[in-house]
């Protein structure tokens, strides 16, 4: 089993978080009771744990602390298959029958791309994703199965502080260029994925029968 840690920076801060401590393995989100790290497989059924670091154990370091930190990466080859140019335009053509019959309104289609890291170091990486995206939480973490997972997400998932809970339905994207974001003009079609994003959260909320407010949509600089 691979020795784990995680290293992230939070939105707009300068400040690096690093944990060395054994991720813990669970069954369930809800075993959690106090603040974590917590990696999550996206399918419940894939078969993969849950991985949490415990946040009482996070320590702040400075830039040049995170620079000559000496971090034992032992990667694990990830068997993932890639779809070739002709099968994912077969899907393409696949989602549009569908969503021309009416059964999908909107579709987000991921191919899986490979790509070199040449000479760059995973510790590289992590510190050009922080200089490239300061609005984003950047991570690296390396997990006791072996695995390594780095990435930016402009995204809030979920918030809470005071007893009150917020997120955020982000979708639509383009390119800022030199305008000041709340000068930029949205397309019908960047509006309308805003806009089942932010139903099926009002949905959710619904069903659980929360009453919530919403705010206005504004652009937000990812």
């Amino acid at each position: 089993m691979a020795s784990s840690f995680v290293a992230y920076r939070l939105p707009k801060q300068s400040e690096l978080y690093y944990n060395s401590s054994e991720a813990i393995i669970l069954e369930n989100i809800i075993d959690i009771e106090e603040s974590h790290f917590v990696v999550v497989p996206f399918d419940n059924k894939s078969g993969w744990p849950i991985f949490a670091f415990d946040c009482k154990a996070t320590r702040q370091i400075s830039p040049n602390e995170w620079k000559n930190l000496l971090l034992n990466f032992d990667a694990q080859p990830v068997d993932i298959y890639q779809a070739s140019p002709e099968e994912h335009h077969q899907q393409v053509n696949q989602i549009i029958e569908e969503i021309e019959k009416g059964e999908l309104n909107k579709v987000v289609l991921s191919r899986v791309q490979s790509k070199e890291r040449k000479d760059k170091s995973l510790k590289q990486i992590f510190t050009q994703l922080c200089e490239k995206y300061p609005n984003a939480f950047v991570y690296l973490t390396q997990l006791p199965n072996g695995q390594i997972w780095s990435g930016a997400s402009p995204e809030t998932l979920a918030k809470y502080e005071e007893s009150k809970f917020e997120t955020m339905a982000l979708a639509g994207t383009k390119t800022l260029d030199n305008e000041n974001a709340v000068d930029l003009v949205w397309e019908v079609k960047e509006q309308e994925e805003q806009v089942w994003v932010q139903n099926y959260i009002k949905a959710v909320l619904k069903s659980q029968e929360l009453e919530y407010s919403q705010s206005e949509t504004y652009s937000s600089v990812a």
